[in-house]
């Protein structure tokens, strides 16, 4: 047997439905600028899916007419059907990628703006006290987990 230490893994702290709602309604106002945008991309999720449908439902008749009438002359343009639905729905897969990306980047930057003048202005008497190394870690941190300053 090794000498190893066991690592003792914290318990997961499980968040009430009343917290999370609470967060909800704190970011929510961050995306009230940009609420077009936001519907916009959600709502480019709905033809993307609803094109798989039409691709699998042109496939049957495709199917039942080669492989069981064995005729390849009539259906010659359901390939170019499934190239052609296959290229716009990768178009609004892009279009909703980008949109979604950059919605949540315009609201990441909104949400740190805050954080940013809390540090400049309520904590420059810190600023000669305090290293620069441990200034720049807490900083950081507060700006990628401002949990506590909501």
């Amino acid at each position: 047997m090794s000498n190893e230490k066991k690592i003792k893994e914290k318990p997961k702290k499980k968040i009430s439905r009343e917290q999370l709602i609470k967060s909800y309604f704190k970011v929510l106002p961050y995306f009230k600028k940009y609420w077009f945008r936001t519907i916009l991309a959600l709502g480019l999720a709905i033809p993307i899916g609803s094109l798989d449908a039409v691709i699998a439902l042109s496939l049957k008749p495709y199917m039942d007419v080669v492989m069981v009438d064995k005729t390849v002359q009539s259906p010659w343009y359901i390939p170019l059907l499934i190239v052609a639905f296959t290229t716009l729905q990768g178009f609004l897969n892009y279009l909703s990628t980008y949109m979604n990306g950059w919605v949540g980047g315009k609201v990441t930057a909104d949400m740190k703006k805050p954080y940013t003048k809390f540090l400049c202005t309520r904590m420059q008497n810190s600023l000669t006290k305090t290293p620069p190394a441990t200034l720049c870690v807490n900083s950081t941190t507060m700006l990628t987990n401002p949990a506590g300053l909501f």
